[in-house]
């Protein structure tokens, strides 16, 4: 789905990500992996900078959204995804919130292709030291490293070597068995 997305606005020159401090869900090396491989090796972005929230201060905007999809859907009977998109409830509760589904459960329309990017890296995985306290990185397109910080406030920067390997991109291969 991040990637449907991204791909969708790769005419921006930087990536800014904010993210809570999760470390299974996105502080994992095959998100870094991931997001090191969109910007040095598919140059989608001139540089990605991502940075998480520090724990007991995850109240952020996508947060809001979803109270309000909350809120409106508490106005309609709900039972099924073919309900959420045909009533349009998500794309009512608020201007700013959109529907996406992967296949549409109406007209059976598949909106992206989904892929399996953890099998896809699972060779080549950038390993980063101390991940979990990280809140702060930086990703240059041109540069064999990246920049980490502990905190936003800090002096500098840490540098990290990081080298993917040469990889033939051939997203047929990586479609998940079953889709």
């Amino acid at each position: 789905m991040l990637h449907h997305y991204l791909e969708l606005n790769k005419n921006y020159s930087k990536l800014i990500l904010y993210a809570d401090n999760c470390a299974a869900q996105n502080k994992n090396k095959f998100l870094f992996t991931y997001f090191i491989f969109i910007t040095k090796k598919l140059k989608l972005f001139r540089e990605t900078e991502i940075n998480f929230l520090i724990a007991g201060h995850t109240k952020f905007c996508p947060y809001r959204n979803f109270g309000l999809i909350k809120r409106y859907l508490k106005t309609f009977d709900c039972f099924s995804m073919k309900d959420l998109i045909g009533k349009k409830i998500i794309e009512s509760s608020s201007i700013i919130n959109k529907c996406i589904v992967y296949k549409n459960p109406i007209t059976f329309e598949q909106n992206w292709k989904w892929f399996d990017f953890k099998s896809f890296f699972d060779n080549n995985v950038t390993k980063i030291k101390d991940i979990s306290k990280l809140h702060h990185i930086v990703i240059p397109q041109d540069s064999d490293l990246i920049y980490t910080k502990k905190f936003i406030g800090d002096a500098e920067f840490q540098k990290i070597s990081v080298k993917l390997q040469k990889i033939k991109v051939n997203y047929d291969e990586i479609i998940p068995t079953g889709l």
